[in-house]
């Protein structure tokens, strides 16, 4: 299943939730999330939670957290 961050492709196994999506991406960047440092934001501009499920083609975006 293909996934967007940042809109960069990531290819991931059917289940996976959005912390592996991250993972998959970027150790530092999950890390930065799950810190708080960061949050991650859907294409309709959503806060979205690591444990939340994710669907072939969905976007995400890692923001800094203000």
């Amino acid at each position: 299943m293909k996934i967007y961050v940042n809109d960069i492709e990531v290819t991931a196994f059917l289940g996976a939730k959005l912390s592996d999506i991250l993972r998959i991406y970027s150790e530092d960047a999950y890390k930065s999330v799950a810190k708080g440092e960061k949050k991650i934001i859907d294409s309709h501009n959503h806060v979205v939670s690591l444990d939340g499920e994710v669907s072939e083609g969905n976007r995400f975006y890692i923001k800094e957290e203000k």
